[in-house]
């Protein structure tokens, strides 16, 4: 009785994906016991629910059925057979079975390596994974795994476009071993590229939405941008431009603010020449946080990190500035047989210039956020704004003296 009612369950969760191949949503609809003799899933506007009393049965049924089906297929050492080594289960019941379990529970990694499987041996194509993982996340979006496949998508896509445009018929993919330098020279065209980044994009700010300080979600937004554009100065500046408003309206979360510093240090890597106006614009945008939200732990560390960028930037422009280029000793290969003291005296003598002028430049801006830190408590009743400030000019007098020293 209970397997035919997991069956009828499984056969209609497949007819909604074929249905409905747009689910933009998922979620499990609170509804404990069956009501009158009508399905478990339903779907409204392309969002996708399976009431509670079916989740059970549909996933024993699947997951015992895959994992069974998984310990019958071994050589003759003991280890599981590849879908390119023998027959197995018919592969659109396996594609089935295996999207039931995971919708439920994604965390289970050998579910997805199966379906690695299918794709490789071209069983099914990367694009249903792709939508399957945006709807897990929608429901799950803290799932690494889920995130953990989407990264392996994205570079098996990306090598079987390269391989269709250099040599057609050669798409072999290893699912272990693939390293991000092999990967990074089998990029696709620069729109295709482009398209995909701006989806991968999308869904980790879905997921960021769905999970505050979503780690995971943050982590792979990262990673996309490393990985796939790494030197796109459009969609870094995009991506800073958009970080600004998520951090307005999120100002504790930490993993928003660690993914916006991580694209202020790749803009100062592209476009050097904004350092100075791009840390300052930073600066006023965190002292406005700090007025419009007191008490938030979150922003003043990223003030604090915006500061200690703004300093080592500015002890690196005066060097250069000074002398032209950065001040050094000569090493001993660029020296002659007799050396020169007094070029090493000069040497000395303006590396303590620069000292001094390192150490005055530090000193205005300590006093300035001294100012700031000033006005801001002025008058502040609220004791965590207090507390917090109070830390941060201690933080800032250590942080100049051991610079100056």
């Amino acid at each position: 009785m209970c397997d035919s009612r997991s069956i009828k369950i499984l056969s209609d969760l497949d007819s909604a994906f074929r249905r409905h191949p747009q689910l933009k949503e998922y979620d499990i609809v609170p509804q404990l016991e069956p009501v009158a003799n009508r399905s478990p899933v339903v779907v409204v506007e392309n969002a996708l629910g399976i009431e509670a009393w079916g989740i059970k049965l549909m996933y024993q049924y699947a997951y015992c059925k895959v994992m069974k089906w998984r310990e019958n297929f071994k050589d003759s050492r003991g280890r599981h057979l590849r879908l390119t080594d023998a027959s197995f289960l018919d592969h659109e019941e396996l594609i089935s079975l295996t999207r039931a379990v995971i919708l439920i529970n994604p965390e289970c990694y050998t579910v997805w390596n199966i379906r690695k499987e299918l794709i490789c041996s071209n069983r099914l194509e990367p694009a249903c994974d792709f939508k399957l993982g945006s709807l897990i996340l929608s429901k799950h979006p803290k799932s690494p795994e889920t995130f953990a496949h989407r990264k392996w998508l994205l570079k098996y896509h990306c090598h079987c476009q390269n391989s269709s445009e250099n040599s057609p018929g050669d798409k072999r993919f290893k699912l272990k071993n693939n390293n991000e330098s092999d990967f990074r020279d089998n990029l696709v065209n620069e729109h295709l590229l482009e398209d995909i980044v701006r989806q991968e994009l999308d869904i980790c700010n879905m997921a960021a939405e769905k999970y505050l300080s979503n780690y995971h979600a943050w982590s792979h937004r990262i990673w996309v941008l490393q990985t796939l554009s790494w030197s796109k100065k459009n969609i870094v500046e995009s991506e800073l431009e958009a970080t600004k408003r998520w951090a307005s309206m999120h100002v504790s979360d930490h993993c928003g603010w660690q993914y916006r510093q991580f694209l202020i240090e790749r803009t100062i890597d592209l476009v050097p020449s904004k350092t100075t106006q791009l840390l300052q614009s930073e600066l006023d945008f965190v002292s406005e946080l700090l007025a419009s939200f007191p008490g938030h732990e979150t922003i003043w560390y990223h003030r604090r990190y915006v500061v200690q960028a703004l300093m080592e930037h500015d002890s690196y422009k005066l060097l250069v500035s000074e002398f032209g280029e950065e001040t050094r000793h000569p090493t001993k290969s660029e020296t002659s047989d007799v050396v020169d003291m007094q070029s090493i005296d000069i040497e000395l003598q303006k590396d303590m210039k620069c000292t001094k002028k390192i150490k005055l430049d530090k000193c205005i801006l300590q006093k300035a956020e001294e100012a700031f830190v000033d006005s801001l408590l002025k008058g502040c009743t609220y004791n965590a704004q207090v507390d917090l400030g109070s830390a941060y000019l201690k933080w800032i007098d250590i942080f100049v003296t051991g610079i100056a020293n």
